[in-house]
């Protein structure tokens, strides 16, 4: 951390949101809604390998994922929140214990979210009011 402001160092360039995502408005607003999220969660300057795994995860699923439309979108961020509730301590879902132990976003994860949305979004609900956010 530099006097004012944040310096990236030994960082390497291997994948540019902007111009993967440049033509796809909902898919740059998946990613700018994670990363919203994250400065509003985290506290602190320590590195975090779990987040990073858990946003790389979704990221990738977007960046792969061809047919997608926003029902999907929004059950990869639902999925993925939930990962970062539940690595933060704040989500105990039992019925997506599975799902939510892992970092790559998968169609299943979101198959899952999207036919158990009800609930699962009630899960998350309740998890975010404990935040405080």
């Amino acid at each position: 951390r530099g006097r004012e402001s944040w310096r990236v160092v030994g960082a390497e360039n291997q994948e540019n949101f902007w111009l993967n995502f440049k033509n796809k408005g909902e898919c740059l607003s998946f990613v700018g809604r994670l990363f919203s999220f994250l400065e509003r969660i985290l506290v602190g300057e320590e590195a975090n390998k779990n987040f990073f795994s858990i946003l790389d995860g979704a990221v990738k699923y977007i960046s792969s994922s061809k047919d997608l439309d926003g029902r999907d979108i929004l059950a990869a961020e639902l999925v993925a929140v939930a990962r970062f509730l539940k690595v933060l301590g704040y989500l105990s879902y039992p019925a997506a214990a599975e799902i939510l132990g892992r970092s790559q976003i998968t169609e299943s994860d979101v198959d899952f979210a999207s036919g158990n949305r009800k609930s699962f979004l009630l899960a998350v609900n309740t998890a975010l009011k404990a935040t405080y956010l």
